[in-house]
């Protein structure tokens, strides 16, 4: 089987004859950001027009040239390259010539001329996308590969458009399942009541799945197709609902938004047994999914639909103008981020790799600071040694679920600078800053500076302690002198590779501690630092940490705190 790895248009509607537009590379989730009109839809019926000879031959007259990437593998090399032939154009052992170029992107077009019954030729004027490996002078073997690799698709678009619904419906009326969602009950009405089909697919699969994402706005109990009389002697399909202590509710009497995660389901779960494809051969292209769907109902969506690229081994190409999938898919390396700009009257794609490209985005999709509230939350400490330890606490007792960027951020408050902050209202008399309109979600790590058992906190600490738990926000105060107190004694002992007689309490100021060890050498510890905690990080894990002092409770609250962030 075949998949693409890229593809480009020149000359179709919105982009500009002569410019080569395209998505660079394609992976199992890929998300196309953009205004009004700069062309997301029109790339992505570049798809199917690529994959399907009908509908190729029916729209090429409509663009100029597509262009098609494809990562070489070992088997069109054997395929197309025979094994101990030598002469002609190629000198030496052709197979040998060839296996060079496994990994390798190999370009070929599609031009209104070509015609999938006849033999496609490669054009060698597409140096750009050939970066030179793939010398003109041997077109006759890149000829034959072309051939072969579009003869091995098998690809199927399967397309939902942002204009949907789910209506009752004439038996068999419309057999197949159409952008808008026509079609949806009769398909649904078949896996029910046709002895062919599993009717536990939809009765259960459906239904399980449907729950999950919408949970915990409601759960169903049953899903079920009935005729309706609409009219004298007009009977309809309908496909009802069950939620216990509410009865049996029409799906056309209910919400947008439930309808559209139907649809989904739909395609996902229905469509390849009905077609008879493998997920893996199935692009699926889903419009503008958030619209009239809740925030939370998007990120389980969202969720649920990239699960099941991964799991299933599928291919997703989502268009949106909500930056809910922005923030969950940035940066995942499953994930294709393309946006689209209008540079210059020139429709550009882009995929984003780094911040400049996120914020053109935001920017381009008009959303404000304010409206994302940036990070979906804030962990305020004091310096970087102590983001360094916290990020690997987060990663060991998290289990890897959580990533800096993505489901929080920690921000540095800069120690003695705690006195000017607040979680109340900002104090004008006292300029104290509100660390609240930074992010309404914030938790707060603070070195309690304790020298010994009977020592108190100062006063800004126990301002800023109650002033967190009055708004439900998370204080956490070191049980010993500071964070590095956290770090165990053997660590240390392992890290230097000696050991000392005295122990490290945690009261204890590391320094001392490490002059002990590093007697009479200097350790210079305020001025590394970073460099200590970069060194020791490695060497932490759950069973030194576990029964550490009060690591372990403090880590899992904050990880209970940031799990009610994401949610």
């Amino acid at each position: 089987m075949v998949k693409l790895h890229s593809i480009y248009v020149n000359g179709y509607k919105c982009f500009i004859e002569g410019d080569f537009v395209g998505i660079e590379e394609i992976k199992p989730f890929n998300i196309l950001i953009g205004r009004n009109n700069s062309g997301k839809s029109s790339l992505l019926d570049i798809l199917s027009y690529a994959t399907n000879k009908n509908t190729f031959n029916k729209n090429k007259k409509d663009f100029n040239e597509i262009v098609i990437g494809y990562k070489l593998t070992n088997k069109e090399i054997e395929a197309c390259f025979d094994l101990n032939i030598g002469g002609g154009d190629i000198r030496g052992n052709h197979r040998e010539f060839g296996m060079r170029f496994i990994g390798e992107i190999f370009h070929f077009k599609l031009t209104p001329k070509t015609d999938f019954s006849n033999r496609i030729s490669v054009n060698g004027e597409f140096t750009k996308f050939k970066n030179g490996k793939f010398d003109v002078s041997h077109k006759a073997h890149w000829d034959k590969l072309a051939n072969h690799i579009i003869g091995k698709i098998t690809i199927t678009v399967l397309r939902l458009g942002a204009e949907r619904n789910i209506v009752p419906e004439e038996e068999d009326k419309q057999k197949d399942l159409l952008m808008n969602g026509e079609g949806a009950t009769n398909i649904v009405n078949k896996f029910i009541n046709l002895s062919t089909l599993d009717s536990k697919i939809v009765e259960r699969d459906l239904l399980n799945y449907l729950n999950e994402i919408i949970y915990p706005d409601a759960i169903f109990t049953d899903i079920v197709v009935q005729q309706v009389e609409y009219e004298k002697d007009l009977y309809m399909w309908e496909i009802f609902l069950e939620e216990e202590h509410k009865g049996r509710i029409s799906l056309s009497k209910s919400g947008s938004g439930l309808k559209t995660i139907i649809l989904v389901l739909i395609q996902l779960l229905l469509l390849p047994i009905l077609y008879k494809k493998d997920s893996k051969e199935i692009y699926y292209i889903l419009e503008e999914l958030e619209n009239n769907l809740h925030p939370l109902l998007q990120r389980n969506l969202f969720n649920f639909i990239y699960e099941w690229a991964i799991n299933h081994g599928t291919t997703i190409f989502l268009t949106t103008h909500s930056h809910i999938p922005i923030n969950m898919f940035s940066g995942n390396p499953n994930t294709s981020l393309i946006h689209l700009r209008n540079v210059d009257n020139k429709i550009i794609p882009k995929t984003t790799l780094d911040y400049k490209d996120s914020n053109n985005i935001l920017k381009d999709l008009d959303i404000k600071a304010s409206d994302l509230l940036q990070s979906n939350g804030i962990i305020w400490v004091e310096g970087p040694t102590d983001r360094m330890y916290i990020n690997k606490w987060l990663e060991v007792f998290g289990k890897g679920k959580f990533t800096e960027g993505n489901q929080y951020q920690i921000v540095y408050y800069g120690g003695k600078l705690l006195s000017h902050y607040s979680v109340t209202e900002a104090d004008e008399e006292n300029e104290l800053i509100n660390l609240l309109l930074a992010n309404r979600n914030c938790a707060i790590v603070i070195d309690s500076d304790k020298r010994s058992q009977g020592s108190k906190i100062n006063d800004t600490k126990k301002r800023i302690r109650k002033e967190f738990e009055e708004a439900d926000s998370l204080v956490w105060i070191t049980k010993g002198k500071e964070i590095e107190n956290y770090i165990p004694q053997k660590v240390i002992h392992n890290y230097y590779n000696k050991e000392v007689k005295e122990d490290f309490t945690r009261y204890m100021n590391i320094k001392d501690y490490l002059d002990l060890i590093k007697k009479g050498e200097g350790t210079k510890y305020e001025r590394s630092k970073v460099a200590f905690a970069r060194g020791i990080i490695p060497l932490l894990n759950e069973n030194d940490l576990n029964n550490h002092l009060d690591l372990s409770d403090k880590i899992n609250a904050l990880i209970k705190v940031i799990d009610s962030w994401n949610t």
